[in-house]
This record gives C-alpha cells, structure tokens and sequence, in this order.
C-alpha cells in the first residue's frame, strides 16, 4: 500500500490484532483496530458480518444520505453483501476472490515486546 503505520500487536490463540498509534501519528492511513484470523501461512481480517437487522439500518441510512445528496447508490441485497465480505475483485471479470495477507518474512522477538 505504500505507506508505514507505526503501533503494536497482540496475538491470542489463532487471532491477530493490530493497534494503530494515531495520537503520535495522526497521518497514518489506520486509525482504529485491525483484527485477524492465522490460516497456515495467511493473515485472514475478520470482517464486521451484520445480521440481517443490522444490515437493513445500514441500507436505509445510505440509501437516505444518497437521497440527500441526489446521489445514485447500489447497494447489493444481504445474502450477496455477506459473500462479498472480506474479497476482493480478482480479475476483469469481476471475479472475487478472498483477501488475505502472506508471509513473505519470518521473524522472532522477545515475548515482552510487540512489533
């Protein structure tokens, strides 16, 4: 991505969670937490999945600020936002395909400090 965001990270089990220090870097891309599951040698995010309710709240208010601001807005339907959580375009054919981070280095540190 081309930029450097500078914090620390906790691993509990198979989960990975990045915490972003923005009070001392306020121009870093990540503000708030980025949680992720470890699959072999992949970093998988764990996404926010809605219910159902919540994703109709989420749908009636975007589709009120569209409105507001005379914008066209194309909100997939539930079943096909859900699929499409966590993956991304994989070719020009609007494939998807699932996004995940990959070792590409291996490291160690001590136990008491975080990278």
């Amino acid at each position: 991505m081309n930029d450097t965001s500078k914090g620390v990270w906790t691993l509990k089990g198979k989960t990975l969670t990045v915490i972003f220090d923005s009070m001392s870097y306020p121009s870093q891309r990540y503000k708030t937490p980025l949680n992720f599951t470890i699959k072999q040698t992949r970093l998988y995010p764990i996404s926010m999945f809605l219910n159902k309710n919540e994703y109709e709240k989420f749908r009636a208010e975007a589709e009120k600020s569209a409105k507001e601001n005379n914008e066209i807005v194309r909100i997939p339907d539930y079943s096909t936002f859900q699929r499409r959580t966590n993956k991304t375009p994989r070719d020009f054919k609007g494939r998807y395909g699932i996004q995940y981070f990959k070792v590409v280095e291996k490291f160690t540190c001590d136990t008491n400090k975080n990278r």
